[in-house]
């Protein structure tokens, strides 16, 4: 073999290698609990809140997974399921239908900062998926009983590590989907996703 032969093998090694290297460093996705004919629009790793008394918050990761998937890549869809729990393992499941739609809304919550806001009820319980928006960053999840907050968790800030949403198309003003409904509150921060009873 020539040695310019030789160099250039070489030469493609090395790249190739520092390739995989630069590939091997990318983060890898979040998982889902999506399944197959299935598209994600959320997935989110959900911590507990902690709030010392000096003020600040740290997070605590649950070891939860918070997904939304939908049967297609845009409205309108006729499928959109909520999907809570562990990697692999669904413990709350939750169907949007014609008779049962999910409620979507958005509001600002500051000059720079805004919310997209998806709610739906079992029972006495009312569960809301809080995706913040603009220069605001995470997914929350609240739940209400009885006006009171019964679970406020939160992803964390790090989109494509703690969070990732918006991956497929979907309306929080007017939606096009029969199995989503348009919540118009009159007062933006009096919802059903705000608790009226303080802790």
């Amino acid at each position: 073999m020539r040695p310019s032969s030789s160099l250039h093998r070489l030469a493609g090694l090395s790249a190739l290698a520092l390739c995989s290297a630069v590939f091997a460093q990318q983060p890898p996705g979040l998982p889902t609990h999506c399944v197959k004919g299935e598209y994600a629009y959320l997935n989110a790793h959900m911590s507990e809140i902690r709030r010392p008394p000096e003020g600040g918050y740290t997070l605590v990761r649950t070891g939860k997974l918070l997904s939304v998937c939908a049967d297609g890549r845009s409205e309108p869809f006729r499928r959109l399921a909520y999907r809570f729990g562990p990697e692999g393992k669904v413990e709350m499941e939750s169907i949007a239908s014609d008779a049962r739609p999910f409620h979507v809304f958005d509001r600002s919550t500051s000059p720079h900062t805004g919310e997209n806001v998806m709610f739906f009820k079992v029972g006495g319980y009312t569960y809301c998926v809080i995706e913040a928006t603009a220069q605001g960053s995470g997914v929350g999840l609240r739940v209400i009983r009885s006006g009171r907050q019964v679970l406020d968790l939160f992803s964390g800030n790090r989109r494509g590590v703690d969070f990732e949403f918006e991956m497929i198309e979907m309306n929080f003003v007017a939606p096009r989907s029969p199995v989503l409904r348009s919540y118009l509150p009159e007062d933006p921060f009096e919802t059903p996703c705000d608790p009226k009873v303080r802790k």
